[in-house]
């Protein structure tokens, strides 16, 4: 059973906060929601009741709501919600539930205001410009920004860039803007998608500031006989109105490319604020690469717009235009509303053909149900979010010994062989190395080698070459490190290595294997981390259909790391264990308060 146990309400001078608690799966919890804004609490049961629906049916637990006051038409209507998120979202395996102890009643919010949803994108905007303009709609005196449901709480950088973007545009559009901070969605997403529950998370808001706020706008982000089953939808964001809070799901009647040609292309402030990016890699307003971004450089470039605006640094370049996916099924909607625009006479004509085709096999590969194994259904076109990589090189990264590093011990009997292997293998025949590396000999080969041309004992330096590098030193430092990261990222090991790591290392070291998502050695893979441009990067990036721009390499080769960053990746040269480990921290801190898709 979930129990509601208590709302509680506290302010400070700048400060309201609304509390929610509640007990989940036999755990107390609890949601809050802050703002520094004159919005009154409401004390019923109404916003508790919007966001808890999904997550009961997604755990089969009934809601008790603890004799607490409810919106008579909220209670109604709960029975609808609950049918329509069981056929729309099969996946889930949702049961039915049953919603007790409530009281419900009818009241009336005290200040009537209107409010928007803003984060600052094309939906946003259109709905603040179409509805000034329209008379028959209900103006928008508040915007509403919630910092807690596109950047998660703590990224206080780009929170603090995204608002002084949102007050400017909030200025110029004649608006006061409304910051709520809440940690609602941090609950939801131990669960599930927030695709699934995005709409009733904004509803919830609306109704725990319902004495305040009567209308709620919510933008539309699909148009007429676009709409799939979706977590915010015209049909179900609407069954959560009440008596005191009126639902809007507005501009369902423009596409988006619409919207740009009615609306953001007469609106010099959209074009100087626009922010579509859910991203923000590399903490930028819009990072220029993802999906959403360069398909909204398209849109406005189909406009004649992309020039003028200025939260868009990158040019809409030929690789950009390469990179265009249609990963779901709303993404596909956008583009077939797009397409007609593609058969200009500009560069982008080049697209049509493009994107028909893509759109062609996005249909016949959802028509053979061959995208099952990618966690996809037709019905809401949700794909499971992969976590970015972050690369880490083993010699001079984990490990700093070197080959026979027990002959470096002047006491040792084979000492005085040390230096002569040193000089013939890696300074007058490293092309023997390189061949190596890559597979074209075995150990027992180079020995046999050493043994012909310098006249080393064979048998005896090879017990002491192996016995080595199945002991070879490994920074337990830096493999606590990368398990504390592993939560964030997908954690690869990649080495330009030789078969003995293979056959000696890893399997006398199972705390490596343990520390790691995959382990790839440029011996058993025939070729370098380098090769072919850093190819190797490359796949594993479109293998696991994440973003290059926010995927790490931590090298000491200087080159590697140039290389990295020259497709598009961050890279960091180190040195030392310090430095490993430094670097290692830096990233913990600047993720471990972001979205997966932010990593």
């Amino acid at each position: 059973m979930i129990k509601l146990t208590n709302i509680t309400t506290q302010k400070k001078k700048l400060t309201t906060r609304a509390e929610i608690s509640f007990v989940f799966q036999g755990r107390d919890e609890s949601v809050w929601f802050e703002t520094n804004s004159n919005l009154k609490v409401a004390s019923d049961a109404s916003s508790f009741l919007s966001f808890i629906i999904l997550p009961a049916m997604f755990v089969a637990e009934d809601i008790d709501l603890s004799d607490s006051p409810i919106s008579e038409k909220l209670m109604v209507s709960s029975k609808k919600i609950q049918s329509i998120y069981s056929n729309w979202f099969p996946e889930l395996e949702l049961k039915k539930i049953k919603i007790i102890n409530a009281q419900p009643e009818t009241k009336l919010s005290e200040d009537g205001i209107v409010a928007s949803f803003f984060s600052g994108g094309i939906d946003s905007f259109d709905t603040v410009l179409n509805s000034d303009k329209d008379i028959t709609d209900a103006k928008i005196k508040k915007l509403i920004y919630v910092y807690g449901y596109d950047v998660r709480v703590g990224d206080d950088l780009l929170f603090k860039k995204t608002s002084e973007y949102l007050d400017a545009a909030a200025n110029y559009l004649n608006k006061d803007i409304v910051y709520i901070t809440t940690n609602l969605r941090e609950f939801t997403e131990r669960l599930f998608s927030w695709d699934f529950i995005h709409g009733a998370a904004l509803v919830a808001i609306g109704h725990i500031f319902s004495q305040s706020i009567s209308t709620l706008y919510i933008p539309a982000s699909n148009s007429v006989g676009q709409f799939t089953p979706n977590g915010s939808h015209p049909e179900l964001d609407l069954l959560f109105a009440s008596e005191t809070l009126d639902i809007i799901h507005y501009g369902i009647e423009r596409k988006r490319i619409d919207k740009i040609f009615k609306n953001i292309a007469y609106s010099p402030t959209t074009l100087k604020y626009l922010r579509v990016c859910w991203k923000n890699s590399g903490g930028k307003l819009n990072c220029g690469k993802c999906e959403k971004c360069v398909r909204t450089m398209v849109e406005l470039e189909v406009a004649g717009l992309l020039s003028k605006a200025s939260t868009f640094s990158n040019p809409l370049t030929s690789s950009l235009l390469e990179s265009i996916s249609i990963p779901n099924e709303g993404t596909a909607n956008l583009y077939r509303e797009l397409l007609p625009y593609l058969k200009g006479g500009n560069f982008l004509k080049k697209l049509y053909s493009k994107i028909d085709t893509m759109l062609k096999n996005f249909d016949s590969l959802v028509n053979q149900e061959k995208m099952k194994n990618q966690e996809y259904t037709r019905s809401n076109g949700f794909v499971r979010k992969n976590k970015n990589i972050l690369f880490l090189d083993f010699n001079g990264v984990l490990s700093y010994d070197p080959f026979w590093t027990s002959l470096r011990d002047t006491k040792h009997s084979l000492h005085p062989y040390y230096e002569t292997i040193e000089t013939y293998l890696f300074k007058d025949n490293i092309s023997i190395v390189i061949d190596w590396m890559v597979g074209k000999y075995t150990s027992e080969e180079i020995h046999e080698i050493l043994k012909k041309e310098i006249n080393i004992p064979y048998e005896e330096l090879f017990a002491v070459f192996c016995e080595d590098c199945s002991n070879i030193d490994i920074s337990e430092k830096i493999l606590k490190k990368i398990q504390t990261l592993r939560e964030f990222y997908s954690c690869i090991l990649v080495t330009d290595n030789m078969d003995s790591f293979d056959r000696f290392t890893i399997p006398h070291n199972p705390q490596l294997v343990a520390s790691f998502d995959r382990i790839d050695n440029s011996y058993t893979m025939g070729r370098f981390k380098k090769s072919d441009n850093g190819r190797y990067f490359v796949e594993q990036v479109e293998e696991r259909q994440v973003v290059m721009e926010n995927c790490i390499l931590i090298d000491d080769s200087k080159d590697n790391c140039t290389l990295f960053e020259s497709i598009g990746g961050r890279a960091y040269a180190t040195k030392t264990e310090n430095d490993v480990l430094k670097v290692l921290d830096d990233i913990h801190n600047s993720v471990k308060h972001k979205w997966e898709w932010q990593y």
